[in-house]
């Protein structure tokens, strides 16, 4: 019996105006559909998908992932249903969800060739798309963030593929550490210079937590001169 992670729905879209659940207009790709067949995964991300925002969507950001599991415990959290895609990604998967999968993980799905590079930061966008006020908050103190990918090889990739594990480079730097380095652990100095040292993990984030760091510094700071 194979257990290895697997697809289970694949999500592209283009930046389209859309409305929010608040009634205020807004512009983005959060609203993903699933396509059928195979897709052409390049460099640049998957054929017929983009984001608003380049920072969204940068070398080490091209393929955005959810896991059914973290669907689930989502909806017992928030006590409601959430309809698939409701975070933007790109695969929902299911069998590597954040306390399992590492920065480094490394997988063959279809012909293409993917790398796991960090937890993903939720922007204010889910909420305008889902309504939801908590859900940034829900997400980021759950350990429910989802994770971003880089391309290693390209090639095709349709739902319904096994991601076939090739490589855990540093399977002790779970997502679930690294959420809980930058939302709970920011005063810990060692731990964010260890961070730093994960070759695997993209500079992007890095350079995020960094910033966080020096903030909460910088407010101990005050709170002690105050």
């Amino acid at each position: 019996m194979d257990t290895s992670p697997r697809i289970l729905q694949l999500n592209v879209g283009l930046p389209r105006d859309l409305v929010g659940k608040d009634g205020r207009p807004f512009r983005s790709s959060v609203g993903r559909q699933p396509v059928e067949g195979p897709r052409q995964l390049s460099a640049n991300g998957f054929e017929g998908d983009a984001c608003e925002y380049d920072g969204h969507h940068g070398a080490n950001m091209k393929v955005n992932v959810f896991c059914a599991e973290t669907y689930k415990r989502l909806e017992a959290l928030l006590e409601t249903d959430l309809t698939k895609p409701s975070f933007g990604e790109n695969l929902l998967i299911e069998g590597w969800p954040e306390d399992v999968a590492a920065v480094g993980d490394t997988f063959r799905a279809g012909t293409a060739v993917l790398q796991i590079s960090q937890p993903r930061e939720p922007c204010g966008t889910l909420v305008r798309f889902t309504g939801i006020s908590r859900i940034l908050k829900t997400m980021t103190r759950n350990n429910a963030t989802g994770y971003y990918m880089r391309v290693v090889q390209p090639g095709e990739v349709s739902g319904g593929d096994s991601l076939a594990l090739m490589e855990r480079v540093a399977p002790e730097w779970t997502i679930k550490r690294l959420n809980r380095l930058m939302y709970e652990n920011l005063a810990d100095k060692s731990a964010v210079r260890e961070a730093e040292r994960v070759e695997t993990l993209s500079s992007n984030w890095k350079r995020s937590l960094r910033l966080q760091h020096e903030r909460a510094r910088r407010r101990a700071e005050g709170k002690v001169n105050g």
